[in-house]
């Protein structure tokens, strides 16, 4: 298969002007690269979309602007079967051309192969950002897989760099509780590199709620998720013989307890720490790093005590 360039440029690339004149709009003839008006009841939206969610209202807005104005942008279309079309670019305009009861729709017909209609499709999406992180690592799946391509190929294709492809990708292994989040905006894909940095699994979603909760940043995000990781290691530090034999049998079961408490704790208040239960002095020792982390601390613990102050 010969190398397509220029993709990554962008749907300008395509065609040099996009606007629509009067001296451009056909209705018959093979159509390629020119601006048709098309039964809007013969075009289909793709598929393999890459883009899962439309917003009712901000749909609505556009029906109402193109009520008004018209089309001011042609959707790009690649034909399928006779008088049969579907979307490679602006299924947002078709929706809502819909939605105003358009019954015709100015579109550009493509002549392109499915695999650059997917390129294109995937491309106009990313640079109008109308994609979540997630939605972008599952088009980046489905051209990786559909079309077996390598990550660097499809570097070359898109024009986005390797390890921004790879690092769009690894989102793809969050657990589905976590993804919601992400495709509905309540994290970021630097939050979610974060969570991704985790050794146990386990603690994703703990720590998605409180980046949630707290409302987080990701520097903030990824600091946790180094403690919560240093915490592991230190756990796992010592093997099993060496706590069984530091502690000894009778006090066994007591040491397992502080130590899910323990854990407990450090997952509620986001740092370190340490519970001493054995002797006649007990005690809880709390981690914090700055004057503004000891605030928080307080304030988790007991309160808006610096009301008082």
């Amino acid at each position: 298969m010969a190398k397509r360039s220029g993709l990554g440029r962008g749907i300008d690339s395509i065609f040099l002007d996009n606007s629509i004149g009067s001296d451009d709009v056909y209705s018959s003839g093979d159509g390629n690269g020119r601006i048709l008006q098309l039964d809007i009841m013969s075009v289909e939206p793709r598929p393999d979309q890459p883009r899962k969610y439309f917003d009712e209202e901000t749909l609505a807005n556009l029906a109402n602007s193109i009520s008004a104005h018209g089309v001011l942008q042609p959707i790009i279309v690649r034909e399928i079967a006779p008088y049969r079309y579907r979307i490679v670019a602006g299924e947002r305009r078709w929706r809502a051309s819909k939605l105003a009861g358009l019954k015709q729709i100015p579109a550009i017909v493509l002549d392109a192969d499915e695999l650059t209609a997917s390129e294109i499709s995937i491309i106009e999406n990313i640079q109008r950002e109308n994609l979540n992180p997630y939605e972008e690592a599952e088009a980046y799946r489905t051209l990786l897989t559909q079309y077996d391509l390598t990550q660097e190929q499809l570097s070359a294709r898109i024009g986005k760099s390797r390890s921004a492809i790879a690092n769009t990708l690894r989102l793809l292994e969050l657990p589905d509780g976590v993804v919601k989040y992400l495709r509905t905006g309540e994290i970021t894909a630097g939050h979610a590199r974060a969570l991704l940095s985790l050794a146990n699994p386990g603690d994703i979603p703990v720590l998605a709620d409180k980046i949630i909760s707290q409302g987080m940043s990701v520097r903030a995000a990824e600091a946790l998720a180094k403690k919560m990781n240093n915490i592991k290691e230190k756990s796992q530090g010592k093997s099993e013989k060496e706590e069984s034999e530091s502690r000894g049998p009778d006090k066994q079961d007591k040491v397992d307890y502080v130590g899910v408490l323990e854990n407990l704790a450090m997952e509620s208040l986001g740092r370190p720490v340490k519970i001493k239960n054995t002797g006649r002095r007990k005690y809880i020792t709390i981690e914090y790093e700055t004057n503004q982390d000891l605030e928080e601390l307080l304030t988790a613990l007991c309160g808006n005590i610096f009301d008082k102050i």
